[in-house]
């Protein structure tokens, strides 16, 4: 799915809001800022569609864990379209009478071990 401007900006937004949050409440601190902008600056021009912008806040929650909950919303965002799309592609196979092909679409759409996008691990406290 493609990635607009206006979507890259909605992005910068709420990470700079956590930024700000992050810095009141001390999950980030001062000398993170630099690496944090440099880190984003750097990568968020390069990104073309959805599915590399979840990538990309994968990374930035696995450096700065503050940004998980952004990382969580995006990637639930785009698991939703994709189910969307897939759920579509099923029906109007089955409307063209494609039962084999809709039913392999829908497994494959449903099957657990296929990872969509890459997972942010488990902090340890």
């Amino acid at each position: 799915m493609q990635l607009s401007q206006e979507r890259k900006d909605e992005v910068l937004k709420a990470i700079a809001e956590l930024i700000i949050a992050g810095l009141k409440d001390g999950s980030i601190v001062e000398d993170d800022l630099f690496p944090i902008a440099n880190f984003v600056l750097e990568k968020i021009d390069t990104l073309a569609t959805e599915e590399q912008m979840v990538v990309f806040l994968s990374e930035l929650a696995q450096k700065w864990p503050v940004f998980s909950k952004i990382y969580s919303h995006e990637k639930g965002k785009v698991l939703e379209h994709t189910e969307n799309l897939a759920a579509q592609n099923v029906m109007d196979l089955a409307k063209e009478g494609k039962i084999d092909e809709a039913v392999d679409l829908a497994k494959s759409v449903t099957a657990p071990e296929v990872p969509v996008v890459a997972e942010v691990p488990q902090i340890q406290q």
